[in-house]
């Protein structure tokens, strides 16, 4: 069963235009951070994509190993979205 929040977010990048692409990519390019840097200043320079949420709580105040877990829950509830879509993959 599927939580309310997960129910969301599939009609969310089903219904906007963008948003699974953008979802997808903030995801990646998340988990992506996570593991090679951690280190928030680098954000602007090395995680463009990143730069404009990097003051916030998901960034600032959760550990590496806790974005990389949401980040993974998140690819993985709208992976057979993401599976329709070739240029996502």
């Amino acid at each position: 069963m599927k939580t309310q929040a997960v129910q969301f977010i599939e009609k969310l990048c089903t219904n906007v235009d963008g948003l699974l692409t953008f979802v997808t990519g903030f995801t990646l390019q998340s988990i992506h951070f996570s593991l090679v840097s951690n280190d928030i200043n680098l954000i602007p320079e090395k995680f463009p994509r990143l730069k404009n949420y990097k003051d916030s709580v998901f960034f600032t105040k959760t550990t590496a190993q806790i974005r990389v877990e949401t980040c993974i829950l998140v690819l993985a509830n709208l992976f057979y979205l993401i599976t329709d879509r070739e240029d996502l993959l």
